[in-house]
């Protein structure tokens, strides 16, 4: 399993906009370290983020704002245009927590980050999930 805390500990800047575990958006800088795991073999002679490492770093963001959740469905996941390390990226993680009824106290979470370029907002992935706290 990589340690994404680890391995991304001095790659990131996190503005928030709300209070945790409330409806809100958290920003992250995000420098794309070339030296992270997802990397290793995948496509050496000019690495590209692979989807999964998206997604778990999706998730990984995901839980500074809302906490420890477990993804139980991907929504929509597309990605625009490949992301390569060293790339600067601004991560837009969007969140709410509702139930069928609209009861904003419960467990499930609906959460959607969007990837974008930090020069020019450029929109590079896009990923909807529904997560459970566990």
């Amino acid at each position: 399993m990589i340690d994404l805390g680890k391995e991304l500990s001095e790659a990131f800047v996190i503005h928030q906009d709300s209070d945790q575990n409330q409806e809100g958006t958290l920003k992250i800088d995000l420098r794309i370290p070339a030296t992270l795991s997802y990397f290793a073999g995948h496509f050496p002679q000019k690495a590209i983020l692979p989807a999964v490492a998206i997604i778990d770093i999706s998730h990984f963001f995901a839980q500074h704002l809302v906490g420890a959740f477990l993804i139980h469905r991907i929504e929509k996941f597309r990605v625009k245009t490949p992301i390569g390390s060293g790339e600067d990226v601004l991560l837009e993680v969007t969140t709410k927590q509702t139930d069928k009824q609209g009861n904003k106290q419960a467990k499930t979470l609906e959460l959607r980050v969007v990837w974008l370029t930090a020069k020019d907002l450029k929109p590079l992935s896009e990923i909807s999930f529904s997560g459970f706290r566990h």
